[in-house]
């Protein structure tokens, strides 16, 4: 829990990380302060191919902010069988200009619920916000409010990508005819 001052990491920060055929939990309860990641923030992700690990994110208050890389929910080299959660109802959670995509249900699946006054943005107008990182896998964003600032919405041919509106926004933040591209629903 993270409720005032500053959690930096000069590397990864993994939430539900574990080893082959090992099963790992991890959570991050942001309510205030700062919360800085020099490279990925991955939610259930496992050092060998049969990890079982889920990890969730929730962010109420505070900045999240991630400088290269991607932000990962439901990460790699899990059964893809497991979901790992992001909830977002306040702050700001930044995928700077030198970060990567934000991926929602990458090789795992995951689910971004964002609602409230949240603000999540992918600042680097060469990226994504990718629903479906691989065959096979589910990536679900429910809009139930906030405001999601991306350069476009995808999905990997395979996978499966919903985007649920039910409240807040979605803005493109480059002009772009083809904003929304490929998913399920």
């Amino acid at each position: 829990n993270l409720s005032a001052g500053v959690l930096y990491t000069g590397s990864e920060l993994w939430l539900g990380a574990g080893g082959n055929g090992q099963s790992g939990f991890g959570a991050l309860n942001v309510t205030g302060g700062s919360v800085t990641s020099a490279s990925f923030i991955a939610l259930g992700r496992a050092t060998a191919a049969t990890g079982n690990n889920r990890g969730e994110l929730l962010v109420s208050g505070g900045t999240v902010t991630v400088n290269a890389n991607d932000i990962e929910i439901g990460s790699y080299w899990n059964s893809a069988a497991n979901t790992s959660v992001a909830t977002l109802s306040g702050g700001a959670t930044t995928l700077a200009s030198g970060a990567g995509d934000l991926i929602v249900g990458n090789n795992a699946n995951g689910v971004m619920n964002v609602s409230g006054n949240a603000a999540v943005t992918v600042l680097n107008t060469g990226k994504t916000l990718k629903l479906g990182g691989a065959s096979g896998v589910t990536g679900i964003v429910n809009l139930n409010g906030g405001l999601v600032t991306v350069p476009t919405v995808t999905q990997t041919a395979g996978a499966y990508g919903f985007l649920n509106f039910n409240g807040g926004t979605l803005k493109a933040n480059k002009n772009n005819t083809a904003f929304i591209g490929g998913l399920t629903a």
